[in-house]
């Protein structure tokens, strides 16, 4: 068991090497960026943009650039179930962050 979970690492850091892939890993936020009263949106977007440029200007993960996609709740719990829906089925999306 425990080479067989060795060679898969191996295997994995080893094809991700190799296929040199290029196009970004992307972290996904929804949250309320409608209501003019509520800021806490555009904050936690601005930090997930800082770390995004650190882990960027480190070499991105596994030598891929990461990148932020966005999707607007407006405060709407159902509108909020359907763009996770959305974001789940996008293959590219490994995280999705949450408003307040």
């Amino acid at each position: 068991m425990r080479f067989l979970a060795i060679l898969m690492s191996v295997l994995l850091v080893a094809s991700a090497e190799a296929g040199a892939e290029t196009r970004p890993i992307a972290v996904a936020l929804d949250a309320e960026f409608s209501l003019k009263n509520s800021t806490s949106a555009q904050s936690i977007e601005k930090g997930i943009r800082a770390a995004i440029a650190e882990i960027n200007a480190a070499g991105g993960v596994l030598g891929r650039p990461m990148e932020l996609r966005i999707s607007d709740n407006r405060s709407v719990p159902m509108r909020g179930i359907e763009n996770l829906k959305e974001l789940a089925a996008d293959p590219e999306v490994v995280a999705v962050f949450g408003g307040r």
